[in-house]
Order: C-alpha cells, then sequence, then structure tokens
C-alpha cells in the first residue's frame, strides 16, 4: 500500500486509467482481522489476515481513487502444485486427490465472492 501511495501522483494522472492487482486467497477471513492490530502481533493467523487486509486495501483504493481512473483487482490464484506440494506427499497421492480439491477450491470461489460482496457493504459502512 506504501508503494501504491507513493506511486499514486503517477497512477492517478488525468486523462488516464491504472490498475493496480492484488494476490488474494480464499483463506482470507475477516475473523482473522483486527483493525487495531494491522500488523498482526496478538493474531494467530498472519496469513489469513494479510490476505483479508489486501482484500481492504483494494476496496478502499477503488472507493478513493476509481475517480481519478485508478482501478484495483483482486486475484485468487486457486490451487497450485509446486515442487513444496510435491515434496510433502507422493505424486500418485496429488493424482488422486485433484479432483476432489478442484472441487473444494470451486467451493471456496463462491465462498470468496459472496464474501467479496460483504467485505464491499462492510468498507462502505466505515467510510
Amino acid at each position: 500500500m506504501v508503494q501504491v501511495r507513493e506511486l499514486e501522483p503517477v497512477l492517478c494522472q488525468a486523462g488516464q486509467t491504472s490498475r493496480v492487482v492484488w494476490t488474494s486467497s480464499s483463506n482470507a477471513r475477516r475473523s482473522a482481522f483486527n483493525l487495531d492490530d494491522v500488523q498482526h502481533r496478538r493474531g494467530t493467523e498472519p496469513y489469513a489476515s494479510s490476505k483479508y487486509a489486501s482484500d481492504l486495501l483494494s476496496l478502499a483504493l477503488n472507493t478513493h481513487n476509481n475517480s481519478q481512473g485508478l482501478y484495483s483487482s483482486v486475484i485468487c490464484p486457486g490451487l497450485v502444485l509446486t515442487n513444496l506440494t510435491y515434496g510433502i506427499l507422493p505424486s500418485f497421492f496429488w493424482t488422486l486427490i485433484m479432483p476432489i480439491m478442484y472441487l473444494v477450491s470451486w467451493f471456496y470461489s463462491l465462498v470468496f465472492f459472496y464474501s467479496m460482496i460483504v467485505l464491499t457493504l462492510f468498507v462502505s459502512t466505515l467510510l
């Protein structure tokens, strides 16, 4: 957010449209985030908290800067298999479990979509 604020004069130039894209997660949860503890020093779920903070930042940027041509979006890449995930369990297990994981991912995408609507309403009440 600091970087976006520093680049605001460049991103919000007249006659120009700019976009900022944040990477979030279906693990982002409001219950893990506390506005009085934005550094998450007293919490137990720093990942979920930081992803929810990214969602809030995107909404705040849109609320304050859309009229100046700055648009913010959040993406959630979903389940990603990496060398780390293959190192945890054998590859045949991932082959068997992937259809189930994709269904779970699809379900969480729906939950994420509806939570973003609730989040938008929440942020609009704060402003």
